[in-house]
């Protein structure tokens, strides 16, 4: 709560109350094996700090699930090859909006 007064206006003591919010800032972070065997279902995992909501991009166009905005979604990966998982954790609450983290998935 943040009050404010007035000493030297007319009509003393006067003051106006209202309720401000500080948050952190929001922060992408991603957690999962690094490889894995086709066909491999991939468990990712948001270790995001302050995070509301989640834009994941697994990096596998060819899938028709290659999206998600789970916040600990699965992805199956049929074919072998270096993936690249797009994270962008959001916060509308907080300074930053929202994070980006990527990681290089190897090894499939």
């Amino acid at each position: 709560m943040l009050i404010l007064k007035d000493t030297s206006y007319c009509n003393n003591p006067d003051d106006s109350t209202f309720t401000i919010s500080i948050a952190d800032n929001v922060k992408a972070i991603i957690s999962t094996p690094a490889t894995g065997c086709r066909p491999y279902t991939a468990q990712i995992n948001s270790a995001s700090l302050n995070a509301v909501s989640w834009q994941w991009d697994f990096g596998d166009p060819t899938s028709p699930d290659n999206t998600s905005a789970l916040e600990n979604p699965t992805h199956l990966y049929v074919n072998t090859g270096t993936y690249t998982i797009h994270l962008t954790a959001i916060n509308p609450g907080t300074c930053n909006v929202q994070s980006r983290y990527y990681v290089n998935d190897t090894g499939l």
